[in-house]
């Protein structure tokens, strides 16, 4: 339909309009949908061309897909079942050529696991210069001997509501309502105030034994939190690793902010004089064994365990302390439990 016959049709339209003003919406209407109709038909007259390279385009796609061969083309019966079992654990193993990560198991393998080698540290360790350390004799030096005193004796009875007990992990994040009075150790150390009294007498107790405990990385901040994260984030990605595989390995070795116990004030990190690198290594010396063997007396536990990444999600840190009471602390650590654990039995 060529312009002018659409000018004429326009046209009678109006004139109709004029002669029945009552049929004027009805007409209108009418005259809007021919419209409609007539542009749609031009645009197609318009591009013939062009869809017809489009369907040609879409025909050849479909050839070629067709000659593509199944997933289990050539395969045994059993490489089939073998495929599909393994695609139904739980375990989903995500590798690529050169690293292979298993999310589910905690598995690092190839370059993620050297990379993992030389990182398990702890994060604070790596800004040593801009934060504060002190150690026990310079602690325990502003504070008397009332402050030095033990804490009092638990009642012995444990509840999974106590505020000592409260899970924090990666599936437990730090709950919006929480709160808590920040109380000052030294200089811009800080933590929750109700453990200070506790965390001296320990650090009375190691200094009589001959042990010297010094303090890095107590409560930290949700900024603080999330610089730490996103550098690990960032110095994996630098190395080759996609940001999904930096995240998964960096929530290994830094709590994602939001669900670190620093967070609420009731980890510290601590190492010794004669050994400040926060690794496995601490584990194994003279502070690291007697932190292991009396913190529970203090009402702190080793919150990440060897051989327990598997429940805490986070490798394993012989210099991260938890306070969780007393009594808690005591069956923890005799048993051999993770604070899940423990937890979930009080459940």
């Amino acid at each position: 339909m060529n312009e002018s016959r659409k000018e004429k049709i326009i046209l009678g339209a109006r004139q109709k309009m004029r002669k029945y003003p009552y049929l004027k919406g009805i007409i209108t209407l009418g005259l809007t949908v021919w419209l409609l109709v007539y542009y749609i038909c031009d645009w197609f007259v318009s591009n013939t061309k062009k869809l017809i390279s489009l369907a040609v385009l879409l025909v050849f796609f479909i050839i070629s897909c067709s000659f593509c061969a199944p997933m289990f083309q050539g395969e045994s019966e059993t490489q089939q079942q073998v495929f599909t079992e393994h695609l139904e654990t739980e375990d989903i193993t995500l590798a690529t050529e050169t690293e292979t990560i298993e999310v589910e198991t905690g598995v690092i393998t190839e370059k993620a696991q050297s990379m993992e080698a030389e990182e398990v540290v702890n994060p604070e360790a790596e800004d040593s210069d801009d934060i504060d350390n002190y150690s026990a004799d310079e602690i325990l030096a502003n504070y008397d001997s009332e402050n030095l005193e033990l804490f009092e004796e638990e009642s012995g009875e444990v509840s999974k509501d106590d505020w000592s007990l409260l899970l924090v992990n990666n599936r437990h994040p730090i709950p919006e309502d929480y709160e808590f009075t920040l109380g000052t150790i030294k200089g811009s150390l800080q933590c929750d105030e109700r453990i200070i009294p506790s965390f001296l007498g320990m650090l009375q107790a190691a200094k009589e034994d001959g042990i010297t405990l010094e303090v890095c990385s107590p409560y930290r901040t949700l900024d603080r939190q999330e610089y730490l994260f996103d550098r690990k984030i960032v110095r994996y990605m630098k190395r080759g690793m996609s940001y999904m595989d930096a995240y998964k390995l960096a929530a290994r070795v830094v709590n994602v902010p939001g669900t670190s116990e620093h967070q609420i004030g009731l980890a510290l990190d601590i190492y010794t004089d004669s050994y400040k690198t926060l690794d496995e290594g601490f584990g194994e010396t003279a502070a690291g064994k007697w932190l292991r063997e009396h913190c529970a007396e203090y009402g702190f536990i080793l919150r990440y365990p060897k051989g327990k990444e598997y429940i805490t999600g986070i490798e394993y840190e012989p210099w991260h302390f938890r306070y969780v009471g007393k009594t808690a602390a005591g069956e923890i650590m005799e048993q051999g439990l993770t604070l899940e654990e423990y937890v979930e039995r009080l459940e």
